[in-house]
């Protein structure tokens, strides 16, 4: 069902929006929404909106996986914290909460930050998200602008992310281990990632990924890099890449 409602104030607009077990469509997506939401606009001091429920659940009668997002929380014109997120499927649970802070004075962008974690209460399961953003120069953002002069830094964490959601071979071992760092601008950026773990089960083999990358000054550089397959092994694969004439060298050994 749907209930919604606008009062108009003198100094103030507000009102909730409350929906229940909504089914609408993305591309070939079958979802179904729900929210128990309330808000208010105070001419002087800005809006505000707090969200008691928000639930979005894909229902697609094919799907093996059945995800269900779900978060409540608050936003200001300065900001939003998510009291609680949660995100569910056929394999896990994964439960937390977090911030999204954003600065704008005079109109100008200044900074912004996000901050998300989640994990799973039965096992080692995460996801953690941190990111920072900054106009040092203050500069009115374009397209230009953005790719140049906002200064991001970020960090994501996953660890013992099950796989089996997106696999046709279903197995206990079908994980993901890594992280990944960001410095710099979109167009300058320095890129460290590390993956301590992939594993999955395909065709009835086992094969295991893990590896060291890094992007800087348009240079890609490998190290450590292993593939472990049933049948056959590559391990030791190091060695760069300039990006820009797609000059490099690798070198590996294979078993």
């Amino acid at each position: 069902g749907l209930d919604s409602q606008v009062r108009i104030g003198k100094k103030s607009i507000d009102g909730h929006f409350n929906v229940s077990n909504l089914p609408f469509a993305i591309a070939d997506l079958s979802l179904i929404f729900s929210t128990n939401t309330s808000f208010e606009y105070d001419f002087e001091t800005g809006p505000e909106i707090v969200v008691k429920s928000l639930d979005i659940e894909k229902t697609d009668a094919t799907s093996t996986v059945n995800p269900k997002l779900s978060l409540s929380g608050s936003g200001t014109k300065y900001g939003a914290q998510l009291t609680s997120i949660s995100y569910a499927d056929k394999y896990s649970s994964l439960t937390g909460g977090g911030d999204i802070t954003i600065n704008i004075n005079d109109g100008i962008f200044t900074s912004a930050g996000l901050s998300i974690s989640m994990k799973n209460m039965f096992s080692e399961e995460k996801i953690l998200i941190d990111l920072s953003a900054s106009n040092p120069d203050l500069k009115p953002l374009n397209g230009d602008t953005f790719m140049n002069s906002v200064y991001i830094t970020s960090q994501v964490q996953i660890s013992h992310f099950g796989l089996s959601r997106f696999t046709s071979v279903k197995n206990d071992n079908n994980e993901l281990s890594a992280s990944i760092n960001f410095t710099g601008t979109l167009e300058h950026p320095s890129v460290f990632l590390t993956v301590s773990k992939i594993s999955m089960l395909l065709n009835k083999d086992l094969i295991n990924i893990s590896g060291n990358a890094i992007l800087e000054d348009r240079l890609v550089s490998v190290s450590d890099f292993e593939f472990r397959h049933t049948d056959f092994e590559v391990t030791g694969l190091s060695g760069s890449m300039d990006l820009d004439n797609f000059d490099g060298s690798f070198s590996a050994l294979f078993a």
